[in-house]
């Protein structure tokens, strides 16, 4: 009974889309987890965290939470940048009880001691947050899905003071904030408070998001906008469509790929306001550096997306191989910073490699999706320059259940019309790390231009997911299904697929322009007798799918007659 009950809760968290299939992913840490445990430390009021200033789990500020994570992708419109993420897996990625179907007690995200004695008599201590059901996550529907906040009371009972079901949620890309009066039996000098997360425990479904959690005295019912300016998403990339993409492609006309950026970012006082960005791009090989500002007119208490009003201008380079940009955006710096520093969520910060791949996606998945019953998926690329195809990246994230040991075959096609696939390789899945690529070397390497298809075909009728970034969600239409032996584009998965081609420089590749010997070559098209004048060892001919056709050694003349056009 038990495997029915599990099989049923994987089809109902699980979203088709024709023969694509998307499913949740655990939100996972890189750090050790034993670092969250018992702080000694008692804090007084206030008490702020809106998660800025941490990367994969809350800070000294909470206690044996080390089954909550921290994002900064899963989110929509979230006050600030970075949300506590609370599911059904614990941040290693571990289940809680795979043989449970019904909710239960998972994620707890709690306080350290706070020391409420001082303000015994005080009547003013509120305690505020936001909260958000599901984001780009898995949404919470089942009943028995819920969120509950609990106190601590002077005999050291938890109490519950706030709980939501997800029966009443009635948007998921909406932050809801809510305040409650901290009354006097919990103003002692042990108080803590905890938020606690009902679903299901056997996988990262039912995700509720936990931001800005606010704790002070002098406040009231009302009291819920804050001085303060703040990013609230990544900033996308500066050239278009791609994330990152060979330094020597694109320094072949990069103006042709600068593109505007944009970010989330939010106004939370009472009043409209105006913010002022400033920019700054640095590549970091060269130290150049591009700066303007920018402002944006802000509604009171409103979040949204903003788009820049200009973009970078960055110097040609001819002699461009690896390129390090590092992007920045900072707000104008009159937050308030007492009695809280508002301005740690004024900055974000961009890494951007290139090098040898193309990649849509920003690095980060929030989903994944694959293929079952022999699937085969292909990504269009637009390759600008001619240049050598030799590897494939892909991310296989940790799925539920498993996909390790699970067989693919990664494959180049130049078109979707025919048999025109030109090369493919072999590749076990493994368990890879947080966001880490496997790459794939293919058979042979392939000399490409203008447009390929990269992708996969599974034989493994059980799915293989991979990485599916959901903050470019504009490109989802670069992705091909195979449906009964047709190809069909994608019109209903969100998000890109986290495949990147790769272009890696080695000594059996193209040679580039800068290092190729001084020849001469004629006549040029050739229909009979190829004649080169210069120094070489041999002649190797090529098809435009890979193929070696002809070698000769260093000769005056190469009949060619024999070839097709």
């Amino acid at each position: 009974m038990k495997s029915h009950l599990f099989l049923a809760t994987l089809l109902l968290s699980t979203f088709v889309y024709g023969q694509i299939e998307t499913r949740p992913l655990p939100i996972q840490n890189t750090t050790d987890a034993n670092r969250i445990q018992a702080h000694p430390n008692v804090v007084t009021l206030p008490f702020w965290d809106d998660f800025s200033t941490v990367a994969d789990l809350p800070g000294e500020l909470w206690e044996f939470s080390e089954s909550t994570a921290i994002s900064s992708s899963i989110s929509i419109l979230a006050p600030s940048l970075n949300v506590a993420v609370l599911d059904g897996i614990d941040s290693l990625g571990n289940l809680y009880d795979e043989s449970r179907f019904y909710p239960g007690l998972t994620d707890q995200l709690i306080s350290c001691q706070i020391d409420l004695s001082p303000n015994a008599n005080d009547n003013s201590i509120y305690l505020s947050f936001f909260w958000q059901a599901g984001g780009l996550g898995d949404l919470p529907e089942d009943p028995g899905d819920s969120l509950r906040l609990q106190f601590l009371d002077a005999d050291s009972v938890w109490v519950s003071v706030w709980n939501e079901s997800a029966q009443n949620v009635s948007s998921t890309s909406t932050f809801f904030q809510e305040i409650i009066n901290v009354t006097s039996q919990y103003r002692h000098e042990n108080f803590r408070f905890k938020f606690e997360r009902f679903g299901s425990q056997q996988g990262p479904w039912d995700n509720w998001l936990i931001d800005y959690v606010y704790l002070n005295s002098g406040r009231n019912a009302n009291d819920l906008t804050y001085l303060d300016r703040t990013f609230s998403g990544s900033l996308s990339s500066f050239i278009r469509n791609y994330h990152e993409m060979p330094a020597e492609h694109f320094f072949q006309a990069p103006e042709a790929f600068i593109d505007f950026q944009s970010m989330e970012s939010g106004n939370l006082q009472d009043d409209p306001y105006t913010l002022e960005v400033d920019y700054e791009l640095v590549i970091t090989n060269t130290s150049d550096t591009v700066r303007f500002t920018d402002d944006h007119f802000f509604l009171s208490n409103e979040i949204k997306t903003i788009t820049l009003n200009q973009t970078p201008s960055i110097p040609m380079r001819e002699d461009a191989d690896s390129i390090v940009f590092v992007n920045t955006v900072t707000s104008n710096f009159n937050d308030a910073t007492d009695p809280i520093n508002y301005r740690v969520n004024d900055t974000l910060r961009n890494t951007y490699v290139f090098h040898e791949h193309y990649g849509y996606d920003d690095g980060t998945a929030e989903l994944s999706a694959g293929v079952r019953q022999n699937g085969t998926v292909a990504i269009l690329f637009d390759i600008p320059v001619r240049d050598t195809l030799t590897a494939v990246d892909i991310f296989f994230p940790r799925v539920f259940p498993t996909q390790v040991n699970k067989s693919i075959t990664v494959k180049v096609w130049r078109s979707l019309d025919g048999s025109d696939e030109i090369t493919d390789g072999t590749l076990t899945v493994s368990d890879s790390s947080i966001n880490n690529y496997t790459r794939v070397s293919l058979d042979k390497a392939v000399i490409v231009s203008d447009t390929i298809y990269v992708g996969y075909m599974q034989s493994s009728v059980e799915y293989v997911g991979v990485g599916l970034d959901l903050n470019n969600s504009g490109l989802s239409d670069r992705i091909y299904f195979q449906n009964q032996d047709e190809w069909v584009q994608n019109n209903s998965v969100p998000g890109i697929m986290m495949i990147r081609p790769v272009f890696e420089n080695n000594s059996e590749t193209l040679l580039n322009a800068k290092t190729r010997p001084t020849l001469n070559l004629f006549p040029n098209p050739v229909k009979d007798m190829l004649r080169i004048a210069g120094a070489y060892e041999r002649i190797e001919i090529w098809s435009l799918s890979g193929q070696l056709i002809k070698t000769e050694t260093n000769l005056e003349n190469h009949n060619v007659s024999q070839l097709e056009n």
